[in-house]
């Protein structure tokens, strides 16, 4: 993780929280990559990444880094979404319900309804903050261009790869839609920033785009700042990445 732009983000985060950036290579964790932030009781911010996607790692931790700058920047800017686990467990035993009567078994039902449900509840906290993250490395980290576009691309590869026959019979609509809504955000975002198109496709079949277009639109009203709290972010390159084509 030693690539410019990854060590221009996490001296930022020292500049502006007062504490280092520990970053480990973790098996245990389930995404590409995660964060603590740190605290008087733990005075380091903490990045995980997960080793099959190491290779994107410079990548990974410049994101995570933008996250912290986020978060720092302005505290109320990202709302984390916060379910109560009761609640947590009605979703899933509703939706346990459902697909055992598409011929699942009562366990089998309920392991599936508690994996969806989880993956729902971790994209509505993650995917707004990801998209104005991308965002910023893409504006101060000229050197990860590539790596970003090809671990974007990654996510969206695994992300459509629910799109199956299979998955889509099996998941309950109301889950599928928020699921594929979200993800088509995601991709309408980066098709701004990258001016990459293509990446469309795969929503387009199946009629996501326009609601992920206007996802990205509640996102992007999320992601105005407070007054003031955005200046020393992009001091060496202002103004926003939204509707910019990469050159060459």
């Amino acid at each position: 993780m030693g690539s410019a732009g990854t060590q221009k983000m996490i001296g930022l985060v020292k500049e502006k929280t007062g504490y280092g950036v520990s970053i480990i290579v973790d098996k245990d964790i389930q995404t590409h990559a995660s964060m603590v932030s740190a605290s008087t009781r733990s005075p380091m911010h903490v990045i995980r990444v997960n080793p099959t996607y190491e290779k994107y790692g410079d990548y990974l931790v410049a994101v995570q880094c933008a996250m912290l700058l986020i978060k720092w920047g302005d505290p109320n800017r990202i709302a984390d979404f916060v379910v109560r686990n009761e609640k947590a467990n009605l979703l899933i035993n509703e939706y346990s319900e459902d697909i055992v009567k598409k011929g699942f078994s009562s366990d089998a039902a309920t392991q599936y309804a508690r994996m969806i449900v989880t993956g729902v509840l971790q994209q509505l906290n993650s995917i707004p903050i990801q998209m104005l993250s991308m965002d910023m490395v893409d504006n101060l980290c000229p050197d990860l261009k590539d790596l970003q576009e090809e671990s974007v691309k990654n996510e969206l590869r695994e992300a459509t790869r629910s799109f199956s026959k299979k998955i889509q019979k099996a998941t309950p609509k109301s889950i599928f839609d928020k699921n594929a809504s979200m993800n088509a955000a995601y991709a309408y975002k980066w098709s701004l920033i990258s001016g990459n198109r293509s990446v469309l496709l795969p929503f387009k079949s199946l009629g996501y785009v326009n609601k992920g277009r206007k996802l990205a639109d509640i996102y992007e009203e999320m992601e105005k700042p407070s007054s003031g709290s955005r200046k020393w972010v992009h001091a060496e390159k202002p103004g926003r990445a939204t509707g910019k084509k990469r050159s060459g």
